[in-house]
């Protein structure tokens, strides 16, 4: 049965009420920012805490510079609030794009908004196995991240997917897919195929294009049961 990573579920669950502030604006430039923000606060936290502080001055056996004391609690308060809030805008734009990269993020020009959507309706890529051979009476569910076709069947999808245990969740844009799909060339996503035991490959789409049921069932069915003559013992009682 397919089962979420435990990372994947941890880090989902980081509150993304930050992001939500600049759903609107493409994720690259707002981490760019934020880590500007963060390393410029610092230096000038740095350069007054070096100017003002106590123990600093006594070390560099200087008088305190009282008029650097007095007018620098404002901006030092300031320069503080910027440190955390760049921090964690960083680190949660940073976990969030480390879960949508698993998930077959390829594009840098995606807002938050739509990277936080996608990331809920399409699945983490599996990690397929070392040796080709392994594949062999296996089932392929092809993807992309951002397809709207693929969202679209997703819940069901994932549903009919969990029965099976030999199943692989694969990004047409990932390096493995694209490997994958010089051997089995689909036409569009999603696809599913299974692999037989001499290597080739049985194609069936997925989005019946119907606008009341997406989900193609008859031709998961379909490789099902091909999955099912393989592995009977997986659906024994």
């Amino acid at each position: 049965m397919y089962k979420t990573p435990f990372v994947s579920q941890t880090l989902t669950s980081i509150n993304t009420d930050m992001l939500k502030l600049t759903a609107k604006l493409t994720y690259r430039p707002c981490l760019i920012i934020a880590s500007v923000l963060f390393f410029t606060a610092l230096l000038l936290f740095i350069l007054i805490e070096c100017k003002t502080n106590p123990i600093i001055q006594a070390l560099r056996k200087k008088p305190i510079d009282t008029s650097w004391s007095k007018k620098t609690l404002a901006i030092q308060i300031i320069l503080g609030t910027t440190l955390i809030l760049s921090l964690l805008y960083f680190v949660e734009g940073m976990t969030t794009v480390y879960i949508a990269k698993k998930h077959g993020l390829y594009q840098d020009t995606m807002t938050w908004e739509k990277i936080l959507e996608y990331n809920e309706s399409t699945p983490e890529e599996s990690k397929l196995p070392e040796k080709e051979s392994d594949l062999t009476t296996s089932i392929i569910l092809f993807y992309r991240y951002s397809c709207p076709d693929c969202d679209a069947v997703y819940p069901k999808e994932r549903i009919a997917a969990s029965k099976i245990k030999n199943i692989y969740w694969v990004s047409t844009r990932s390096e493995q897919g694209k490997k994958l799909l010089e051997k089995y060339p689909i036409k569009e996503v999603p696809a599913g195929v299974y692999i037989t035991k001499n290597g080739d490959g049985v194609i069936q789409y997925l989005d019946s294009k119907s606008k009341s049921n997406r989900f193609n069932q008859e031709n998961f069915d379909k490789l099902l049961s091909l999955y099912k003559d393989a592995h009977p013992e997986e659906f024994n009682e």
